[in-house]
């Protein structure tokens, strides 16, 4: 095993702050069947309990916390990938992000990428969260996912309660916010189609575009608050 630590100066000045990551250890190289595979470990209890899993990049503290034969993961972030235990090929950056991971050993590789504060959290049973490809950049984004695939996020809130949902795009604020298991939908703009909740291949694109859509499907808005502003359940619009 080879060690390089440099003098670690970032920490010498706080005094009250708390649960933050100032690196102290540089990559640590590891051989295992005679292959080079590298783990990079920095916080507290980060990948405290990996066995065999390699490549994997834990910083913050509890990073990556339970992971034992998962690889290639990234996790900066404290409590970022908490639970993942086998699963491959997960990035997630920020507190909290992908914290509730799928927490069985079977071992997929998830595609799956989080940047934001509990972006892609995932329901309290992590065993429950086995959604793949999804993509989730902004705070809170795809917060509830369990098993929602192929989902595309981008923005505060957006997708926000999405939860078996799959093959969705929202990007603005708090776009498709309310959707929970409508599929094929697709929001661009702030509030747009942000109250649809079961309804399915709905497009709005401008600022609050059908917006107050709840179940109704196949509607296209195209606009502001005004266009399809009263449709709640209609379909084919």
């Amino acid at each position: 095993m080879v060690s390089n630590k440099p003098t670690n100066i970032a920490t010498q000045v706080n005094t009250t702050g708390s649960a933050n990551t100032a690196p102290k250890e540089s990559t640590v190289y590891k051989p295992r069947f005679h292959q080079r595979e590298w783990d990079v470990k920095h916080g507290k209890s980060t990948l405290k309990e990996n066995t065999t899993g390699a490549s994997n990049t834990g910083m913050g503290e509890n990073a990556l916390s339970f992971n034992t034969t998962g690889s290639n993961n990234t996790a900066l972030g404290a409590s970022a990938l908490y639970s993942n235990k086998s699963n491959i090929g997960s990035t997630a950056v920020g507190h909290l992000s992908m914290y509730y991971a799928d927490n069985r050993t079977t071992g997929r590789t998830t595609g799956n990428t989080a940047i934001g504060y509990e972006s892609l959290k995932g329901s309290s049973t992590p065993a429950n969260n086995t959604g793949l490809y999804n993509t989730a950049v902004g705070y809170q984004t795809i917060l509830s996912n369990t098993s929602g695939t192929q989902n595309s996020a981008f923005g505060y809130g957006a997708l926000i309660n999405n939860s078996t949902g799959s093959y969705n795009t929202a990007s603005g604020f708090v776009s498709l916010g309310q959707n929970t298991t409508g599929i094929d939908n697709t929001a661009y703009g702030t509030n747009s189609l942000q109250n649809n909740t079961i309804g399915n291949s709905n497009l709005g694109i401008g600022n609050g575009a059908g917006r107050n859509n709840t179940t109704g499907s196949n509607n296209t808005a195209v606009g502001s608050y005004d266009v399809l502003r009263n449709n709640t359940t209609g379909s084919n619009n």
